[in-house]
């Protein structure tokens, strides 16, 4: 039997287990409130690097990104601005610049979900000899959310716009809970442009963040 994998960093963060149906079953009479749905991402080029570090000369620039969610167009705050905004206790999406964009334009449907931060990144760590092929050390993270984890969300759109002029990545996910007696059942599913997630590949999804290679070449 398969179990959500949940862990707390910045905020309680829930990283759907991808591509099957996943049972929680109820350790007390009372009903089970099940977290919001936040998505990490790991971003590397063809080397594995991140590239989401200053060192490299390719990297990407959050204060030129967007992402939208729920049908809003929102900035990216980095670590340092959105640490300040989580001690201030005001937390809400940062607003989006107006970054040049190529490719075609897709729109995500507004629903009536609360944005609680929109986009943020953040520094995790990848341990040495893991099962990934990024680079060991430290590595940043692109965290989006929230939804409503008690919802069901049949069809939900996620672009993200890297400010660089390069084509959006479109992420389509679908979420759906259904509660039988004692056990909570999860069904979800992931495209990222176009493609299925597969959440058993480890150069697709690492300890429940999905993996993202770009190209840094024309």
């Amino acid at each position: 039997m398969n179990h959500l994998r949940i862990f707390s960093g910045t905020l309680l963060t829930l990283f759907m287990t991808l591509g099957f149906t996943s049972c929680l079953p109820k350790s007390e009479p009372q009903e089970v409130k099940l977290p919001s749905l936040n998505f990490g991402f790991l971003v590397a080029d063809e080397a594995n690097n991140d590239l989401f570090s200053d060192k490299l000369p390719h990297h990407l620039d959050p204060d030129k990104m967007t992402v939208t969610i729920q049908g809003k167009k929102v900035g990216v705050y980095t670590q340092k601005e959105f640490a300040e905004l989580a001690r201030s206790g005001n937390v809400k999406p940062k607003e989006a610049p107006m970054p040049r964009s190529v490719g075609p334009v897709e729109t995500a449907p507004r629903t009536s979900n609360p944005i609680l931060y929109g986009a943020f990144i953040e520094k995790v760590s990848i341990p040495s000899g893991s099962s990934s092929s990024l680079q060991a050390g430290e590595f940043h993270r692109l965290m989006i959310g929230q939804y409503d984890g008690e919802k069901n969300h049949p069809d939900e759109t996620i672009i993200i716009d890297w400010g660089d002029g390069s084509p959006r990545t479109v992420m389509h996910f679908s979420y759906k809970v259904s509660r039988d007696g004692e056990q909570i059942r999860l069904q979800n599913e992931i495209t990222i442009d176009g493609k299925k997630l597969n959440d058993q590949d480890p150069n697709q999804v690492f300890e429940g963040h999905i993996i993202i290679r770009r190209s840094t070449h024309p």
